[in-house]
């Protein structure tokens, strides 16, 4: 066992692939915990914080330096997928947006196809991770509702993040963005 300091970009931006076990509760933040989560980020992000410490994430390794079990932190390393998504769909630069998708869910540089994200959530749950975070597509308002629990948190976390978004800058949202990936 080994316990590192890590940023959130050297978390995402690596060849590393993240999983969230089957015995594992789903994903259970509400919109206080990413309420919360986000005013912490952006305090820490305005009083120039060098680092902001959000908490262990432990993992098993299950393939060397390539893929781990996330044992502890998932609510936190998935509701920064959110984050990040969001993010990146509300900064309209190519690079920044390139720089957050490659986070997320990379794309391979020769073909343009989509590989496999950096985090997966329990099976019943990543589907619909993929598709309405990773790869932004909206779910209907009539659906929302009928969603478990999980999805509906999912989905009712973005649109808290959509509304933090809302008023800033693209530039303070690239900044914002830059302090997750290297401070946090």
């Amino acid at each position: 066992m080994k316990a590192e300091e890590r940023t959130i970009s050297q978390i995402l931006t690596t060849q590393v692939r993240y999983e969230i076990p089957p015995y594992q509760r789903p994903y259970s933040w509400e919109e206080d915990n990413v309420k919360q989560l986000l005013e912490d980020l952006l305090e820490a992000y305005e009083a120039k914080d060098r680092e902001y410490f959000i908490g262990s994430l432990i993992t098993i390794e299950r393939e060397r330096d390539r893929f781990y079990d996330v044992v502890d932190g998932q609510q936190r390393l998935t509701t920064l997928n959110i984050i990040l998504a969001r993010l990146r769909d509300h900064i309209a630069d190519g690079a920044s947006k390139a720089l957050l998708q490659n986070c997320l869910l990379p794309q391979n540089p020769l073909t343009g196809e989509a590989e496999a994200p950096r985090l997966s959530l329990r099976k019943k749950d990543q589907n619909f991770f993929r598709k309405h975070v990773l790869e932004s597509q909206p779910v209907a308002k009539d659906k929302v509702n009928g969603l478990e629990v999980p999805q509906q948190n999912l989905i009712q976390n973005a649109a808290v993040i959509d509304a933090f978004c809302q008023g800033r800058t693209e530039q303070e949202l690239k900044l914002l963005a830059n302090f997750i990936l290297s401070s946090v």
